[in-house]
């Protein structure tokens, strides 16, 4: 949701433009907006599972740089995802809108709330185009099952 708004944001007010008539390629400018948000992702990724061990007693039975990297993947991909939303949405409150619709489709049917095999066919379909889906499977599988790869 951040990514999207922050360019659609840059959009309306026009920064966009002039960051395009810099001498950056737009690899690097979509660089630009992601990096900060990985950092910041990890690091709550870190702060989470620190608190979990240390407070909650939640044991941590993988590889914890494997977790680190399937989560890398998984904040990447859902940038990603907020990227494009942003190339579609032409102001806030749409790119808003877009953003809460994809996110309650990733929190209902990447099997957080609900089981997966119970989903229809159809949901099943839909759940496995979600970077949602995916990381769950390897943090449970990670978890539970004392290994990361599955």
């Amino acid at each position: 949701m951040f990514t999207s708004s922050a360019i659609v944001r840059e959009n309306e007010q026009g920064n966009m433009e002039m960051l395009i008539t810099t001498p950056i390629r737009s690899i690097e400018l979509m660089l630009g907006k992601i990096i900060p948000y990985i950092i910041i992702g990890l690091l709550q990724v870190s702060i989470i599972l620190t608190l979990g061990y240390t407070v909650f007693d939640v044991p941590i039975n993988g590889n914890l740089w494997a977790l680190f990297c399937i989560t890398l993947l998984f904040i990447a991909a859902s940038l990603t995802l907020g990227l494009v939303v942003s190339t579609i949405a032409t102001n806030q409150l749409q790119s808003m809108q877009m953003t809460i619709f994809v996110l309650l489709q990733s929190i209902l049917l990447s099997g957080f709330m609900f089981p997966y095999e119970g989903m229809p066919q159809v949901a099943q379909y839909i759940a496995e185009t979600l970077p949602a889906t995916h990381f769950m499977r390897l943090v449970r599988g990670g978890y539970f099952k004392r290994c990361w790869f599955y």
